[in-house]
């Protein structure tokens, strides 16, 4: 016959007590270790946190860099020459197109522009020096914060009578980023007779390479490596 169920009891309580003091923390009642059961609780977070990182949340609050604009592209030599977007012209003939047979140098500046007040008396004499060989010298400003309409207007009425150019203003500079994109200022083109861009430099190279000579390239060379020695000896441009 079995053993009574006190008895069972009895030795089931001692057996308990025995696997306690050996380290093993047991419970009697249903069979499982302590140590089994923390492996378990481990295993369960370990797939808890494998599982987030398989499927993250997405970060709500992560914004994406704003997209860069594409800069302005410069004009180059051969291309067509677009229209000059003029919103008022201050002095001379209104040019409201690039005619055939025509040639037109368009030099860009503006009344914060040392360089640009600098070398305008120099294009002025070669609009004197071109005037009766089909040549238009146009002066381009454009509005920017440091460049209003009045200060460029008031910049022509008092100089504009002794330098006798054509001088334009445009307060958009969609057109004139067209033409002049991110070059520095003081920039020039030239617009042959087919209204393509035959020539596009600094101003103070426009008296090397008069418009319409092709054999002006080479001295125009020469200048520029002449400029670029005399720089390194301390000499300014003018003092060539």
């Amino acid at each position: 016959m079995g053993k009574p169920a006190q008895s069972l009891a009895t030795s089931n309580a001692r057996r308990g007590l025995k696997y306690h003091a050996k380290g093993r923390s047991f419970l009697p009642e249903r069979g499982i270790s302590m140590r089994k059961l923390l492996v378990a609780v481990a295993l369960v977070g370990l797939a808890t946190i494998t599982g987030g990182a398989d499927n993250p949340k997405p970060d709500q609050d992560k914004k994406e860099p704003p997209k860069k604009e594409k800069p302005a592209t410069a004009l180059q030599v051969g291309d067509p020459a677009p229209a000059l977007g003029v919103s008022k012209w201050l002095q001379g003939e209104e040019v409201r197109e690039f005619k055939p047979g025509k040639v037109y140098v368009i030099e860009f500046w503006a009344t914060w522009c040392g360089w640009c007040l600098h070398l305008m008396p120099h294009t002025a004499e070669l609009q004197t020096q071109y005037k009766d060989k089909g040549v238009t010298f146009i002066f381009y400003s454009a509005k920017d914060p440091d460049n209003t309409e009045e200060k460029v207007a008031a910049f022509v009425k008092r100089r504009g009578p002794k330098l006798k150019c054509i001088f334009a203003y445009t307060d958009d500079r969609t057109a004139y980023d067209a033409w002049a994109g991110e070059r520095g200022l003081p920039w020039a083109f030239v617009v042959d007779k087919t209204g393509r861009i035959a020539y596009s430099c600094h101003p103070m190279y426009l008296g090397v390479v008069p418009p319409g000579s092709s054999p002006a390239m080479q001295r125009h060379r020469r200048s520029a490596r002449k400029w670029a020695r005399s720089r390194r000896n301390g000499a300014q441009p003018w003092e060539i």
